[in-house]
């Protein structure tokens, strides 16, 4: 059987007007399955390197919860009203992204699968970008990640949330926002296979990126 293949639209997630209180991150959402892929890590006490979350039952914990918030040029899936397309940012679109999210200080402004309700109990304790030329480089557990990649630790108090995050219910972060999007004036060719393989894709969408440089 012919593998079925469709076209989708490419566009940049930027923030034209770093000014306008309507775009850029309003919250970020603690869910099972990040777009990204890239799942969270926990600490606990006496720990000299973070667990996975699936090995986070551990006695005194403390709670506090890591993960990637955005990586640049993985490619995001959206479907929207029946339309689907890929989103991605890059280094300086993650780094305007980080800024007016700060500036604006909404650090804790946290909901659950993106349900719109802000919780109580989940505090930032950092958010930095792996940047090589200032020597800040991916911390342990995701040594893999480009520099760039913008990231975000959490001490979760909330006793509910924590509980669900040491049973595996949620994996990682994901944002909320409004952005300007740019055509890339592109589009992939991907099979539903690949739609399912976020690594796929994004090795689909590093060849094409070079193609149209």
């Amino acid at each position: 059987m012919k593998e079925s293949k469709k076209d989708l639209k490419v566009y940049r997630m930027k923030i034209k007007n770093s000014k306008d209180p309507m775009t850029g991150i309003s919250q970020i959402s603690i869910v099972q399955s990040p777009a990204h892929t890239v799942k969270m890590l926990t600490f606990a006490e006496g720990q000299s390197k973070p667990k996975p979350l699936k090995l986070s039952a551990v006695d005194e914990d403390e709670q506090i919860c890591m993960c990637a918030v955005l990586v640049p040029n993985i490619p995001i899936l959206r479907q929207e009203q029946g339309t689907e397309y890929i989103l991605m940012a890059d280094e300086n679109d993650i780094f305007q992204a980080a800024l007016k999210f700060n500036k604006e200080r909404k650090n804790n402004n946290v909901d659950l699968e993106h349900d719109g309700n802000l919780v109580s109990g989940v505090t930032m304790m950092d958010n930095f970008i792996a940047n090589e030329k200032r020597g800040i480089m991916p911390p342990d557990g995701f040594k893999e990640l480009p520099y760039g990649t913008w990231f975000a630790s959490y001490k979760v108090e909330n006793p509910e949330i924590w509980a669900s995050i040491k049973a595996g219910e949620y994996g990682g972060f994901s944002i909320t926002g409004l952005f300007d999007l740019e055509d890339m004036d592109t589009d992939m060719e991907v099979s539903e296979e690949e739609i399912l393989d976020p690594l796929e894709l994004y090795n689909e969408l590093v060849d094409l990126l070079k193609d149209i440089e």
